[in-house]
């Protein structure tokens, strides 16, 4: 009823139900209200319904008449509630319990009163400053979010010790003093462990070794974005979480790529994003997806084995990378071999003037003055510079955008290279993309080509 057209008389944010509308509604199973209000008696309301959803509930806590003990699923999504029950409520079935962006919530209920609960999602409740200890009595907890309780001081160390958990997320959980890390080698089902933003270093300052050490064996899905981990923090090899296969350390204070994660053989994906100081992404594990977006400072990446068709990467503002194994190499003119510059002809090239390019990479939409670069790509070397005429070596010439030859017959009938060079100037932008090297463009100069 909230997406009522807004010529309705009835104001939307105020629609108010009696309870007594369901009464007839035996047999209903599933319930989603939102932006909505009842008024009335709950006692025979809706006996046997299994699935509540509720968002935008305006009450401080559920009211104490109202049938909850056939729920499986309940769902109070951006509530009001400042406690979930008022007085003790016996929920055996309960088996999901989502109280996210509940603001005004300060601590959690007694879970002794829903034992067989399984999923416990309280993402974005500022408010919480208190997990009930009863917690570490839930034998079927397999899945455990408190992500953004930025006011969440602590967690009662019988968290640790739920042997079914499968899923733990405290990301964001910025305001953590104290975290039993050493004890998460007890978590035995533990596959999933997102801790994004919470300053390691600093809750265990000098400790930091300890940390990797701790981490299951069980894990395969494991996030430190945002942690504050630099070379320094990571250990020297990874080898009690041989099952990993996503990992994420973007955002951190890295240079290079950490010596431990060469070792992860079962590795799928990998994300860097956001890491500002990375350089070097030197002996990368075999990968099916690599994200390396707003990596501003990457210049080189290279892998311990050829990745193949199937390898997936996310890229964006990567404005210095210059060299990526089996894709291209780009460097200055003057480091270029000496033998490759002779076979093109070429001469004085380090003197001449700077060319404005565009990477592939970058963001910037204007491109940046650089020295004449070398360019190889997939057995192709490149090269553009400043000019209007195509140099005196080449035999077959032509105007216009195409031009054809007769290729002569050599030894095996085989090619053994081939130099193309096109002049060219831009049209309508200084800046053109130029899509078939996938790399650079420039405007109004000359490119010379080789296959060699």
């Amino acid at each position: 009823m909230h997406m009522l057209p807004t010529n309705s008389r009835i104001n939307s944010n105020d629609i108010v139900l009696e309870t007594n509308a369901f009464a007839r509604m035996h047999e209903l199973k599933l319930l989603h209200l939102s932006h909505l209000q009842l008024d009335g008696c709950y006692a025979e309301f809706c006996t046997k319904l299994r699935w509540l959803c509720w968002l935008k509930f305006r009450l401080d806590s559920m009211p104490i008449d109202f049938p909850l003990g056939s729920l499986i699923v309940l769902e109070m999504q951006y509530s009001g509630l400042r406690q979930v029950f008022e007085g003790t409520k016996c929920l055996p079935s309960l088996k999901i319990l989502d109280l996210s962006h509940s603001h005004s919530l300060t601590e959690t209920t007694d879970f002794s009163f829903c034992p067989n609960l399984e999923k416990l999602i309280l993402v974005g409740c500022e408010g919480l400053v208190d997990v009930n200890g009863s917690i570490g009595n839930l034998e079927s907890l397999v899945y455990l979010s408190m992500k953004d309780c930025k006011n969440l001081r602590m967690l009662p160390e019988k968290v640790f010790m739920l042997k079914s958990l499968e899923t733990l997320i405290i990301s964001g959980c910025t305001n953590l003093n104290e975290l039993s890390i050493e004890m998460l080698r007890n978590m035995e089902s533990l596959k999933v462990l997102e801790i994004d933003e919470i300053q390691i270093t600093q809750l265990w300052r000098g400790r930091s070794s300890c940390i990797w050490s701790s981490l299951p064996c069980s894990l395969v899905n494991l996030s430190v974005r945002g942690c504050n981990l630099s070379d320094d923090n990571f250990p020297r090899d990874f080898s009690n979480l041989s099952s990993l296969r996503r990992l994420n350390v973007g955002n951190n204070p890295i240079c290079s790529l950490p010596n431990c994660i060469q070792g992860l053989t079962r590795l799928d994906e990998l994300s860097f994003n956001k890491c500002t100081r990375l350089k070097s992404l030197v002996g990368l594990p075999k990968l099916h997806k690599l994200l390396i977006q707003n990596c501003i400072s990457l210049e080189k990446i290279t892998y311990q084995y050829f990745q193949g068709k199937g390898h997936c990467t996310h890229v964006g503002d990567n404005r210095n990378l210059v060299e990526w194994e089996d894709r291209f190499k780009l460097e200055p003119i003057g480091r270029v071999d000496v033998d490759m510059i002779n076979l093109l002809g070429l001469c004085n090239l380090e003197s001449m003037a700077p060319i404005r390019m565009h990477k592939k990479y970058s963001n910037s939409i204007k491109g940046d003055r650089s020295p004449v670069q070398g360019l190889y790509q997939r057995g192709i070397f490149s090269t553009f510079f400043g000019g209007n005429e195509v140099p005196g070596q080449f035999s077959h010439k032509s105007r216009g955008s195409s031009i054809s030859f007769t290729v002569p017959l050599l030894d095996n009938h085989r090619i053994k290279g081939l130099i193309v060079c096109a002049i060219y100037a831009s049209s309508g932008s200084d800046f053109p993309y130029d899509h078939r090297t996938g790399f650079p463009g420039v405007a109004g100069q000359s490119e010379i080509r080789a296959r060699v």
